[in-house]
């Protein structure tokens, strides 16, 4: 009995605390992440909407990867720019064209 709360207990701080590491984005309506703010997603290479969004920020430390599309698909053909962004800056988004998506990679590598 002792033994199974133990694994219990080691388990939901293992998950705590991985969850707890996990990078995250919020994008913004303002180019100095200012302005209406947008839903909190994961940082995991997931395409996203960017539409009506200017600039970003990431929590959750370390480097990543941000890769932004002319599309709604994240698709390479409408690649427009990616850059490194640290986790706490805001990253103002001026390619000089429209920006619909945007692929977040939890790493120096960029997804695309």
């Amino acid at each position: 009995m002792h033994f199974k709360i133990v694994v219990a207990s080691f388990t939901f701080l293992a998950t705590l605390f991985a969850s707890a590491q996990a990078a995250t984005v919020v994008a913004y309506g303002g180019s100095d992440c200012t302005g209406s703010v947008g839903n909190t997603v994961p940082c995991d290479g997931s395409c996203r909407a960017f539409g009506g969004r200017h600039s970003l920020k990431i929590s959750g430390g370390g480097t990543h990867c941000v890769t932004l599309y002319e599309n709604s698909g994240c698709t390479s053909s409408a690649k427009v720019s990616f850059a490194k962004v640290a986790s706490g800056t805001c990253f103002r988004v001026n390619t000089g064209g429209p920006v619909v998506s945007f692929r977040c990679s939890d790493s120096t590598s960029c997804v695309t």
